[in-house]
């Protein structure tokens, strides 16, 4: 028996997001001003297809939204990714569990956008 929880789809802000978890950060970026497209571009790698979550033009940062620590697949996906993009010079974060406004400082939650 899998004791993984089944995500909630949850519409906000004109987007239907895949998760509870993905609307709450869609709520953070909109709160501290930044504008996000939501899983607009798809990527290709060896044969299979990897959708970011985020992309934050202003940043020119994508972003990756996870509820947990990822799991040795996962981070090879995100190298394999990060290397497909270095030529390109875009950054890009995973976000693990629930952004907390009363916890994150703007300038620390920047400080490790640069």
């Amino acid at each position: 028996m899998s004791n993984d929880i089944k995500a909630i789809e949850t519409e906000y802000d004109g987007h239907r997001f895949r998760s509870r978890l993905e609307a709450r950060w869609a709520v953070f970026f909109n709160a501290v001003g930044l504008t996000y497209e939501y899983e607009i571009e798809g990527f290709e790698m060896d044969g299979t297809r990897y959708l970011p979550d985020f992309y934050i033009p202003s940043l020119n940062r994508w972003f990756e939204i996870k509820g947990k620590p990822l799991s040795l697949n996962e981070i090879k996906k995100c190298e394999e990714f990060c290397r497909r993009l270095d030529n390109e010079n875009i950054k890009y974060s995973v976000l693990i569990g629930s952004p907390n406004l009363c916890a994150i400082r703007f300038g620390d939650f920047f400080g490790i956008l640069e």
